[in-house]
């Protein structure tokens, strides 16, 4: 189900394809244990006339196959010197050095796209689903915006286009647009891997769930801050508290509530400097910035349970401070401003 099987890696036997046998360009049999199969090749080569002192890269297709399979009988090959190997996997210092020469290759049976040959077969718009897989959330998205089926066919596809459509709009508007339904998760950002979750949470159409989002506007190119924004504001509309951790300004300018925390990094940090309402909030007649009744060691449990009723995502303006300016969220060492969104 990976798509990759673990294979011998020929790149990795063969690191420098530069060499010539006679230079040792067989890397494993460089080691002084195997250094007898080198012999062997070396004998069997001058018999079967194939060139040892010709670099790797310039032996032809029949020489190359002779010397990784073998001839059948007193050589057998880079292949057949791995096949004893692997009859001796329960020793670890064996289990290390097959290690050294394995890579991941494509499946030889679905290609690396993950699917059975039955499910490659099939057809729609001219495309099989693997392929649709291939493109990005961009292009998946035109793909059905443009797809057309007869009446018999949208009757068994409505509800999955439908949703496969609404699926792609929410990761358009994450600005996820560029990346490819079909890349790993483990090769995301972790600014991707957060929005690609707010888009399933809003998929979901949960209410009265707490998000807590760190740095949500990592990797985000500044013209999608505001489809982030109104990402935020679509769950807090739903019904739910969303507290967000940011630095980007932008971001903490549309919050309702602001808390300021630092000063300092690590032990230095982590005191509750200021909080109070952001631009979103004095809008709706909560007042401005300056001291409240929460006790500051209770702040973070305060806005989690929900007694700050907050209303949306981002920043505070100096101009309407109480008792003291507004502090700009820290830059540089310190901690980042924790916004709540309700």
């Amino acid at each position: 189900g990976f798509g990759n099987v673990i294979e011998l890696d020929l790149n990795l036997v063969v690191p420098d394809q530069n060499k010539s046998i006679q230079q040792n360009a067989i890397d494993p049999w460089t080691k002084p244990q195997h250094r007898s199969h080198l012999v062997d090749l070396k004998r069997a080569a001058r018999a079967a006339d194939v060139r040892l002192t010709t670099p790797w890269c310039e032996l032809t297709e029949t020489e190359r196959a002779f010397i990784v399979e073998g001839n059948g009988s007193d050589y057998k090959g880079i292949q057949g010197f791995f096949r004893g190997l692997e009859r001796k996997k329960y020793k670890v210092h064996v289990r290390v050095f097959l290690s050294r020469y394995r890579g991941y290759m494509s499946c030889p049976e679905c290609a690396g796209t993950r699917l059975r040959r039955e499910a490659r077969d099939v057809f729609v718009g001219g495309r099989t689903v693997d392929t649709v897989c291939a493109l990005t959330v961009g292009e998946a998205a035109e793909f059905f915006d443009s797809l057309e089926l007869t009446e018999a066919q949208q009757t068994v596809a409505h509800r999955v286009v439908s949703e496969i459509t609404r699926r792609l709009s929410f990761l358009q508007n994450v600005g996820l647009y560029y990346l490819t339904l079909d890349r790993l998760s483990s090769t995301l950002s972790g600014g991707e891997a957060q929005r690609i979750n707010l888009a399933t949470a809003l998929g979901s159409a949960l209410v009265g769930t707490l998000y807590v989002l760190d740095e949500p506007s990592i990797g985000l190119h500044s013209r999608d801050n505001e489809r982030l924004i109104a990402i935020l504001r679509q769950l807090r509309d739903q019904g739910n508290t969303v507290l967000v951790v940011e630095h980007d300004a932008e971001t903490i300018r549309m919050a309702d509530v602001v808390v300021d925390m630092g000063r300092g990094a690590g032990e230095r940090g982590g005191r509750r400097r200021r909080r109070g309402r952001g631009r979103a909030g004095r809008r709706a007649g909560r007042g401005a910035w300056g001291r409240t009744s929460v006790r500051e060691s209770d702040a973070g449990t305060a806005i989690a349970h929900g007694e700050v009723h907050a209303r949306r995502s981002a920043d505070f303006d100096s101009r309407d401070a109480t008792e003291a300016p507004a502090v700009e969220p820290q830059r540089h060492g310190g901690q980042p401003a924790q916004l709540a969104t309700d």
